[in-house]
């Protein structure tokens, strides 16, 4: 239980000094306390003893210090500035981190964005990318990408991106880190959340929203 509660102190308390945002992520490490308190849960403290080293490690390498030869995140956000990003989940573990990546942008960045998941959005969001290709341009594409997904599904995602994502000014994968769930999870969340050389914080930093803003150039 030791890990457990050493995780909902972590997550209900800013890991770094940088961190200073409060969500409803930080009640998540308490709530699978409670739950593995009350048997709902077994096993949990190996994966969240992981999902913990990996956080930190992942932390350490996207924290502000970090140059941008050697921050991923930061040579991303560069990438998507002046674009609307388009965060699409690979497998479904991932869903929650595509939905907090666009709930990122909307809230730090004051910009549009947009998110969905394999194979849902095969159903109707892939015929959308018939677009004209001047359209087409104002996006850019995030693939979250799990090294766990499904054989079928690795297959769906690239004939996707043949028959339409490659239409979008550009595409970029971030695969998650660890072998746990947890772990896999919460670094794809933490590449879209790192201050400063994560996305949102990012195109913030470009884009003030105080005292009047750039307007980006597909307005």
């Amino acid at each position: 239980m030791g890990s457990l509660w050493y995780a909902s102190l972590l997550a209900s308390r800013p890991a770094r000094p940088w961190d200073t945002s409060s969500s409803p992520c930080s009640l998540f490490f308490p709530m699978l306390a409670v739950l593995h308190r009350l048997g709902a849960l077994e096993n949990l403290e190996e994966g969240v003893r992981e999902c913990v080293e990996v956080l930190r490690s992942l932390g350490d390498r996207l924290g502000p210090s970090a140059p941008v030869d050697r921050n991923p995140a930061k040579q991303l956000a560069t990438r998507l500035l002046g674009r609307i990003p388009v965060v699409y989940a690979a497998a479904s573990l991932l869903e929650p981190a595509a939905l907090r990546w666009k709930c990122q942008f909307n809230e730090n960045s004051k910009i549009l964005a947009l998110w969905n998941v394999f194979p849902e959005l095969n159903h109707n969001e892939t015929v959308g990318w018939g677009v004209e290709e001047e359209l087409a341009q104002i996006f850019q594409v995030v693939l979250l990408r799990d090294r766990e997904e499904e054989p079928r599904i690795a297959q769906r995602v690239a004939i996707t991106v043949d028959l339409a994502l490659h239409r979008a000014r550009g595409l970029h994968e971030v695969w998650t880190e660890g072998y746990g769930k947890l772990a896999r999870l919460f670094s794809a969340i933490l590449f879209g959340s790192s201050p400063r050389s994560s996305l949102a914080t990012s195109q913030a930093s470009i884009w003030p929203t105080c005292g009047g803003w750039t307007r980006p150039p597909y307005l």
